[in-house]
């Protein structure tokens, strides 16, 4: 697949786009509060998004979400909060 780069020209932006396009398009957590840490962080430029399903693999969301996800990496940041084994009270 080709993307279009946004980025800037100089070899730490280029490497960050490299790195960024490399991992994979959904990045998988346990927690709400990861999500905000990962905002915080990881998004200076850009924007993310969050999803979830408990079905989460054999969920029809997470798959059309993977391909979206896919499409956007180099734009968005995007996250699957897995209620896999989560208790109760995790929110």
């Amino acid at each position: 697949e080709i993307y279009d780069y946004p980025g800037g020209r100089d070899e730490k932006s280029i490497l960050a786009f490299a790195e960024k396009m490399s991992a994979p398009a959904i990045t998988v957590i346990q927690r709400l509060e990861e999500a905000t840490r990962f905002s915080q962080h990881k998004t200076n430029e850009g924007i993310a998004f969050l999803a979830s399903d408990k079905a989460r693999e054999s969920s029809k969301l997470y798959e059309i979400y993977k391909q979206v996800a896919r499409r956007n990496q180099a734009s968005a940041y995007f996250l699957w909060l897995d209620q896999q084994g989560m208790d109760s009270n995790d929110g």
